[in-house]
């Protein structure tokens, strides 16, 4: 059986894209973060992640809503 392998940017640009959804659960978008940012440090190609849903309330405070929705750079 012939080897198979993914680009690390496919792989990146499938779990943001399900990582942004809102359904699903919490720990199923943490599984899958998980498995992505072990595969971008092994390869070197960690360049940080952003939360979805960040908000700055009266007093200047940054609130961080749902921390499994995120986007990986």
């Amino acid at each position: 059986m012939s080897r198979k392998t993914v680009a690390i940017d496919t792989l990146k640009a499938r779990v943001n894209r399900d990582l942004a959804r809102e359904s699903g659960t919490d720990e199923a978008r943490l599984a899958v973060a998980y498995v992505l940012e072990s595969m971008l440090h092994e390869t070197g190609n960690y360049r940080g992640f952003r939360y979805l849903e960040v908000t700055v309330d009266a007093d200047g405070k940054v609130q961080i809503g749902n921390e499994t929705r995120r986007e990986y750079f």
